[in-house]
This record gives C-alpha cells, sequence and structure tokens, in this order.
C-alpha cells in the first residue's frame, strides 16, 4: 500500500465488527462509513454525535472514554490507534452498545479489515505547525 499521507483518507464503504467489550463483557457492534472531506472522526450513537475532540475525552478508569454529556463510549484507544496508523481522518463510527468490541485485544483485525477498503481524497491533509518548544510536567 504505497500512499501520499499529504492527502486525506477514509473508507470505500461500510465495515462492521461486533464482539464483547473488554470491561463490561456485554456484546457490541460498530459500523464504520465513509466520510466527506474535512469532517473528522465522528462517533455516533443512538442519533447522538460525539466528534473526536480533546474537550469530548472524559477521565476514565483502564479505558479511554468519549463523551458529549449524553451518551458515552468506552474503550475506543484500540479502534483509533488502527485508524491513526493507517492514516484515516474521515470516518463515522456508528456504536450499538457502551463499549469498542475488543477483538483480539489489539488493533490486529481492524487493521486487517479496514486497509483493503482505504481511499484517498482529493483534498490536503491539515497539519499542526510548532513554533516554539512544548514541555510536559507533572
Amino acid at each position: 500500500m504505497n500512499l501520499n499521507y499529504q492527502k486525506q483518507f477514509t473508507i470505500s464503504e461500510k465495515i462492521s465488527f461486533s464482539g464483547v467489550g473488554v470491561h463490561s463483557g456485554i456484546e457490541s457492534k460498530i459500523t464504520l462509513a465513509p466520510a466527506n472531506t474535512k469532517s473528522g472522526i465522528k462517533f455516533i450513537k443512538e442519533n447522538h454525535i460525539i466528534d473526536l475532540d480533546i474537550n469530548n475525552i472524559e477521565k476514565s478508569f483502564l479505558c479511554t472514554k468519549i463523551t458529549n454529556n449524553k451518551v458515552s463510549i468506552f474503550t475506543i484507544e484500540h479502534l483509533l490507534s488502527a485508524l491513526y496508523g493507517l492514516g484515516i481522518n474521515n470516518i463515522n463510527i456508528f456504536v450499538q452498545g457502551e463499549e469498542i468490541p475488543i477483538l483480539d485485544g489489539s488493533a490486529k483485525i481492524f487493521v486487517h479489515k479496514i486497509k483493503e477498503k482505504i481511499i484517498v481524497q482529493d483534498i490536503n491533509r491539515e497539519f499542526l505547525e510548532l513554533n516554539q518548544a512544548i514541555y510536559i510536567r507533572e
């Protein structure tokens, strides 16, 4: 797969995954769907949209939780790792359940199914440029 990472990416068609949540043990299903350019990553649950934004991340124990104060979704980190690694920056994620399915406990199954459906969008990706050093301290 030879991709131009200056461009934006989505997927060509819907992809579904189902399984149990690692923390809840309850069955869940997600469906990934193509998204327009500049739309970003969106989680959709019960007709509520949660944009992937630092302001929507909430403190949680042993997982990453995203919320819009109406609905929450847990354990998003394995799926997001797959999307980031594949360069996908525009996608809609429809969620049925409380958690993203854990599958094999890694991002491998996500990557395997998603990589075959990646498409390049005809618009350049936007990058942040640091103009000075950033320090993180406790």
